[in-house]
This record gives structure tokens, sequence and C-alpha cells, in this order.
């Protein structure tokens, strides 16, 4: 993936966007094969019906303003897949795109090798890239 457009095409095409994949044994054991980089720094996890978006929101500006780094993980977004990871307030980078997927890529080919059940779902894939 060279471009930012060839990364979002591989990210659509190569896994099942939209299907619910229930468990978490494929977030858990791609998120291990990257050594659980969730791990590595604290994190605020907001949970809900309703309000999610506000809230994270309001907390990323709380934390920004004391400097804190901040990232957040948004679904869906509204015109760019770049939305849905942000650092700081700031939609990641196309070339922080490329280079998370390239980085992702020899993980998610040895899980999809496995067979449809161990291949990790758009939102799985997504997560991981935001921990990135």
């Amino acid at each position: 993936m060279k471009t930012y457009a060839e990364a979002v095409q591989y990210l659509y095409n190569s896994r099942p966007y939209g299907k619910i994949k229930y468990g978490l044994y494929r977030i858990r054991e791609l998120l291990e094969r990257l050594g659980n980089p969730q791990e590595s720094y604290p994190i605020v996890h907001i949970t809900g019906t309703n309000g999610k978006g506000s809230v994270a929101a309001i907390t990323r500006s709380i934390l920004t303003s004391h400097g804190f780094k901040t990232g957040l993980n948004v679904s869906p977004h509204i015109t760019s897949f770049r939305e849905r990871i942000q650092v700081d307030g700031r939609d990641i980078s196309e070339d922080d795109v490329c280079k998370t997927l390239r980085k992702l890529q020899p993980f998610l080919e040895k899980m999809d090798r496995k067979g449809e059940e161990y291949a990790p779902s758009f939102f799985e894939v997504v997560t991981a890239m935001s921990f990135l």
C-alpha cells in the first residue's frame, strides 16, 4: 500500500465491513501479535447507548487542555475514513493510515489464513490501528 487510496481500498475490500462478528478472540489475538500496544498508556473507554461522541469530545478537550496527549477512535465517519482515528483532535494523516495498515498487514494475513472465523473484522482492524 503506497497510497492512502490503496490503503483504504485494501481495508474495505479485505475486511467484512458491516458484518457483526461476535467474540473478542480476534481482537485479542491481533493485539497480542502487535505486542499489546493498548497496555502501554492509560485509556478512557466510553460506552453506552447515547452520547458517547459528546462525552468523548468533552473528555478529549479537557485532557488536551491539561497537556495530555489524546487519541480518539470514533465510528462511523462522516466524510473521510481519517476521522475515525484522531490524535489531539486531529484526524490521522493519510501517511499514518498507510503506515499502520502496512504494519498490520502481515498479522492480518496470518490470521486470515486460519479461516474466516479468525479473520479480524473491519471494526477490529480500525481498533487495532487506533492503538498504534
